[in-house]
């Protein structure tokens, strides 16, 4: 739509740029030419001014996300809940008691770690009280030891009423009650669909939307599949999108350890750190005081780096050939200037008979070229612009800590490079058309 608007209003376009460089008397008569033409064949002007704006304007989507997104990421602490370290331990070989075994185990590296908080994770089934789908779903839980619950800094999307203040509040209350728990957000449906997961969970909550600003506490029965043994937990607040913990409820783990037929050791641990100690040296400590257990650390910080990378790679990777397609589209302008030089070839012949140097028809078919290229990257530029900008807005009402952000320095890289290469393309049937003869030109049939 956009495309057309300017396409049937380019007289504007026309007038401005007349009003600015025709004072300039060896720009004026090439400038004239240079757009009246394109403008005569409005249709083709504006399929061509289409295809690369529409090229340019998904490039421009593309990054400004990608670069919106990585600053979410950026805020280590709202995705790992303040934590420095993980790790995991064999269900088979797990550590009987890891606070007190640390002292001993690390000596006075001991002293680096602040706190500590363990997790062990269990598929089961689960289904709303009172909703109307009452079928047993899949999803995991989460059941976690007083110590991670108090000292964890996850944020909340949506919470309930009557539960404390804060974050701080609903961690106290599952603290102080183990039949409440909290749910991620991909339990919770949003209000235009959110897509769908192939082998996600299965079950999702009902009665509230991620978009809300507060949510009823809410009764569930979690389900052991081996066992068949039921429990009630009651979820009280949904957490940040951004956090690190998916596809999971979270609750203490005295509720986990009422319905599983086997006892539950602890398979996951946190560690967070001392100001200014360094997390990769801690832990390599970690693994090397629990070899015995099979313990196995990863840096939560490098962790989200890597994820960081990848997406990148990945968006560079569909960058790569959305501008390969845009280079398809430039040659293109050179083949229409090749065709243009065809038939204006008496066209040609007549303005060189009237006074016309071969440097401005060269210049008129430049600037025909730059008219349109021109045209394209503003479009595509503005346009791109303006939809992330307003996609970033709206989720960033769901997701703490995105903010729009555009790497300019790679898209003026993409508008410079696409601008030279429609030059390029154009000049070798520009040079052949100011190289024509004004008596064999008119010859021409």
């Amino acid at each position: 739509a956009a495309v057309w608007v300017v396409i049937y209003n380019a007289d504007l376009i026309t007038n401005a740029l007349t009003a600015v460089l025709g004072r300039f008397s060896k720009i004026r008569p090439s400038l004239k030419t240079a757009i009246a033409y394109p403008l005569n064949s409005r249709l083709r002007t504006g399929l061509t001014l289409a295809m690369l704006a529409l090229v340019i304007f998904t490039l421009i989507v593309m990054s400004s996300l990608t670069s919106s997104f990585n600053t979410v990421l950026e805020d280590i602490d709202s995705v790992t809940g303040s934590w420095d370290i993980v790790a995991t331990v064999s269900y088979n070989n797990p550590i009987e008691d890891i606070e007190a075994d640390l002292p001993e185990l690390l000596g006075a590296e001991a002293g680096n770690i602040n706190a500590v908080g363990g997790y062990t994770t269990l598929p089961i089934e689960a289904r709303q009280i009172g909703a109307e789908e009452q079928e047993w779903k899949s999803y995991t839980v989460r059941g976690a030891t007083a110590d991670y619950l108090e000292a964890t800094g996850h944020g909340f999307a949506i919470t309930a009423e009557d539960y404390g203040d804060g974050k701080e509040g609903i961690w106290k209350a599952l603290r102080e009650d183990p039949t409440l728990g909290v749910i991620d957000s991909i339990g919770v449906p949003a209000r235009g669909g959110g897509g769908f997961i192939i082998g996600g969970p299965q079950f999702k909550m009902e009665g509230f939307f991620i978009e809300d600003d507060e949510m009823p506490a809410t009764e569930i029965e979690i389900r052991e599949p081996r066992s068949g043994a039921v429990a009630k937990v009651t979820i009280i607040a949904v957490l940040d999108l951004v956090a690190d913990q998916f596809g999971v409820i979270m609750f203490d783990k005295a509720t986990l350890d009422g319905i599983s037929p086997d006892p539950l050791p602890l398979t996951t641990y946190r560690f967070r750190l001392g100001e200014g100690v360094d997390a990769g040296v801690s832990a390599e400590s970690l693994e090397a005081a629990f070899l015995a257990n099979g313990l196995e650390t990863q840096v939560l910080a490098d962790e989200l780096e890597e994820d960081r990378q990848a997406n990148v790679a990945l968006n560079n990777l569909l960058q790569g050939f959305m501008a390969s397609g845009l280079l398809v589209g430039i040659a293109a302008l050179g083949v229409i200037s090749l065709r243009s030089v065809v038939e204006r070839r008496q066209q040609i012949g007549v303005l060189r008979a009237i006074g016309y140097r071969r440097s401005m028809v060269l210049a008129s078919f430049l600037m025909e070229s730059s008219f349109i290229a021109l045209l394209g990257i503003f479009l595509g530029v503005g346009l791109g612009t303006l939809l992330a900008f307003n996609l970033v807005t709206f989720i960033g009402e769901q997701i703490p800590g995105l903010r729009f952000s555009m790497p300019w320095f790679q898209i003026g890289l993409i508008v410079t490079l696409a601008y030279l290469f429609s030059l390029l393309t154009t000049f070798l049937p520009a040079r052949q058309a100011s190289r024509i003869y004004p008596a064999q030109a008119l010859r021409y049939e």
